[in-house]
């Protein structure tokens, strides 16, 4: 894996704003999963001009910046579970798979980040009120409503990729 200066110094750059776009997550806990997105938009540009390489280094630096040098753990935690590997997920299902199969691994890998971060949590917390019979309905909630939000999320993340493929970079691929 060869990286060229300017690839690593643009994920360099990606690597420190997405970091600064967590910290405002802790910051402001009522935007927490917004700043989260955010950042993730950064993980996206980083793929997009830079490669896959070099947005893989950048998010293992966020991951590992976030989780030593931030106070507020949650942001970092919804940005490993969700946002940060998901550009990853979503070239690879538009590029290389058929709509309905692609949004059925774009869903899917959300149902499952989902049911990963439930169960760290439950491993960390154990609260046993989410996980008898009103806990069952409470997850089927939770997992109805992040489908919804997951939903629009990748609908404007591919208003914005579309954007900048016609606006900024014509070769585009993602």
């Amino acid at each position: 894996m060869k990286l060229s200066v300017r690839r690593l110094c643009f994920g360099a750059l990606c690597t420190a704003l997405t970091v600064v776009l967590l910290y405002f997550g802790g910051l402001f806990p009522t935007g927490v999963l917004a700043f989260s997105a955010a950042a993730a938009l950064f993980t996206a540009g980083c793929r997009i001009t830079s490669g896959t390489e070099t947005a893989l280094l950048s998010f293992g630096a966020s991951l590992l910046l976030g989780l030593l040098l931030m106070p507020d753990k949650a942001p970092v935690l919804y940005y490993i579970f969700f946002f940060g590997w998901y550009p990853f997920i979503k070239c690879y299902a538009d590029e290389k798979l058929k709509p309905p199969l692609g949004r059925l691994v774009k869903q899917l890998s959300c149902n499952i980040a989902l049911l990963l971060l439930a169960l760290f949590f439950r491993s960390l917390l154990n609260f046993p009120f989410l996980f008898g019979f009103n806990g069952i309905v409470f997850w089927l909630l939770l997992f109805a409503g992040t489908n919804a939000v997951f939903f629009v999320y990748d609908i404007g993340l591919s208003q914005v990729f579309r954007y900048y493929r016609k606006h900024i970079s014509p070769r585009f691929k993602c």
